[in-house]
């Protein structure tokens, strides 16, 4: 269902002129945003490379990234550079690698927010090959939300926007807000037909570090 659909839809349910089409699916994307930000979607699971610097110990992340990394993989080496459990546990990195080194190539890593740290600089440049979750792009008129099945857009993003929307019309009101209420609910069960629907994503047993390692 494209975003102009879905705008028609969610004007249905406010009844409410004062908020314009832009408006609407400004609260449309913050709707996708939040789904794509809580559920590991397959279709936005996607592989970058990233090149390492001769001075530096960290990159950027690819600028779609938007969360949960899986791998990092050097590609000359075509070997893995993450510890198991490991690559968002940044004060360990820091533990293990308090001083930049130099070396060779790349043998350990770490995310702390949108960038990647490595472990040692090396020698010569050095592509790194990153598996992670991407973010959505943003969703425009004429176009169709990404990562979330065709059949679930209508019944997640509609009433996601609607009780945003009517969080506001029934600011002030006294009593319980009962339209925000109810699309909260709507949309509440529509994330856990989404999570039915899409399973659990393949991944690696939970990790235990050591502390004293």
């Amino acid at each position: 269902m494209n975003a102009d659909t879905l705008i028609e839809k969610v004007q249905l349910v406010i009844q409410d002129s004062s908020f314009d089409e832009d408006m609407i699916l400004g609260f449309l994307n913050k709707g996708l945003n939040e789904i794509t930000g809580s559920i590991d979607l397959p279709d936005l699971r996607v592989f970058a490379t990233v090149d390492t610097s001769l001075t530096d110990n960290f990159v950027a992340m690819p600028s779609n990234y938007q969360r949960k990394c899986f791998a990092v993989v050097s590609v000359s080496d075509e070997v893995r550079v993450d510890k198991p459990g490991e690559l968002y546990q940044y004060h360990r990195f820091i533990d293990r690698h308090p001083v930049a080194d130099t070396g060779s190539s790349v043998s350990d890593v770490a995310i702390n927010g949108n960038t990647l740290f490595y472990d040692p600089i090396p020698d010569n440049a050095e592509t790194l090959r990153v598996e992670y979750l991407r973010a959505p792009t943003t969703l425009v008129s004429g176009a169709e939300p990404e990562g979330i099945p065709t059949h679930l857009h209508e019944s997640l993003l509609v009433p996601f926007a609607a009780k945003e929307i009517f969080n506001l019309i029934e600011d002030g009101v006294e009593g319980q807000k009962v339209n925000t209420q109810m699309n909260e609910g709507l949309y509440r069960r529509a994330m856990q037909e989404l999570h039915q629907f899409i399973g659990y994503m393949d991944s690696e047993p939970n990790y235990i570090a050591d502390d004293f390692l």
